[in-house]
């Protein structure tokens, strides 16, 4: 069993592309492989430095993170949605990594302030 979360950014209430150059910088260095020059990949993983991973799907508009284990890469994800004001949506589990959840889902969630995230020594 698997667990996803979603980063999804709105302004207005509709949904907005999440800024690129700071998806690039933030999950860039932790992506196996290296990111392309221009664009976002369709799927990557990711390997961050304490050795934990993560499979993401998506582009500037949602990033689904799937099979993430915790630590920092659950440390890059709320960096990527501070610096984005992008919302992070847990999705259950035994959902395909693939399915986005709608429009009215992600409205209802919450993105914690930046005050609120709690820092890792």
């Amino acid at each position: 069993m698997s667990y996803s979360m979603y980063l999804c950014r709105f302004v207005d209430g509709h949904p907005a592309p999440m800024d690129e150059t700071a998806i690039r910088e933030v999950l860039g260095p932790v992506t196996v492989g290296g990111m392309p020059a221009a664009g976002l990949p369709e799927s990557w993983d990711l390997e961050a430095e304490d050795g934990g991973g993560s499979e993401v799907y998506g582009d500037a508009l949602g990033l689904t993170f799937n099979r993430f284990s915790p630590g920092r890469i659950l440390d890059r994800v709320a960096e990527l949605a501070r610096r984005t004001g992008a919302a992070v949506l847990p999705l259950g589990a035994r959902r395909s990594s693939r399915t986005r959840p709608t429009g009215d889902s992600c409205r209802r969630a919450f993105a914690r302030r930046r005050s609120s995230w709690p820092r890792r020594p």
